[in-house]
């Protein structure tokens, strides 16, 4: 089984790990990686939830910052991504 960590500065683990991880994309700007995360309540015998979650890792490149410098990375990205996937869809009936 993989495990994603993500560690701070300080080598301490900034997020929970992300269990079962599978990197789903890959492009010249970051990787996508979808996995299951625990989340405790806190005590020794508390129940755990498991939840499905998606990590989107961004590679900071030189052409990354000179394209992005004055927009948000992640916003224009996902905009692009739903122009590219909503070409040939239908409006669904609601």
């Amino acid at each position: 089984m993989l495990v994603a960590r993500l560690l701070g500065d300080n080598k301490l683990e900034a997020l929970p790990p992300l269990m079962r991880a599978e990197v789903t994309a890959v492009s010249e700007h970051g990787i996508a990686i979808r996995g299951i995360q625990a989340h405790g309540r806190g005590g020794l015998k508390a129940r755990v939830t498991w939840a499905p979650q998606t990590w989107w890792a961004f590679i900071l490149t030189e052409h990354a910052i000179d394209r992005y410098e004055s927009e948000n990375p992640l916003e224009a990205l996902c905009d692009e991504r739903d122009a590219i996937t909503s070409i040939g869809r239908f409006p669904r009936r609601r």
